[in-house]
């Protein structure tokens, strides 16, 4: 599970442990393995979360994705010649 904090938090084991006993002891099976806290989460272009690049979860991919986000917002703003 991946989580974003609210300003004025910070991020320890402990709080992590703690997000993960908010979860019923008696369903094994919605209870998350670990808990991974990040600044932000990636997103494509529509807002929605991309959960390969978190599914990866090496920050070569983080890195890439970051990289693509960059160029095709430059493209965008810039505008392409063809329209």
């Amino acid at each position: 599970m991946f989580v974003i904090l609210r300003v004025g938090h910070t991020a320890s084991d402990a709080l992590a442990n703690e997000l993960i006993a908010h979860f019923p002891r008696n369903r094994p099976d919605a209870t998350p393995k670990s808990v991974e806290i990040v600044a932000k989460l990636p997103k494509t272009r529509s807002g929605k979360i991309m959960r390969r690049v978190l599914r990866a979860n090496t920050w070569v991919w983080t890195l890439v994705i970051s990289r693509l986000w960059t160029i095709n917002c430059s493209l965008v703003l810039k505008g392409s010649p063809n329209q």
